[in-house]
């Protein structure tokens, strides 16, 4: 975790646009180029994988 709640994913992803989609469960989508690469919680300010 960064400054300020930064959340750093990757610099493969350095320059691109993510989105955001929140989920019913409570949890945001991370989604790059239509493909969900993982969840992030709020609530806990963590990243989630997708196993």
């Amino acid at each position: 975790m960064g400054k300020k709640g930064t959340v750093f994913l990757s610099e493969a992803l350095t320059d691109e646009y993510i989105m955001l989609k929140e989920q019913d469960d409570g949890l945001e989508a991370i989604i790059f180029n239509g493909i969900t690469l993982a969840y992030y919680d709020r609530k806990t300010q963590r990243v989630l994988r997708i196993d």
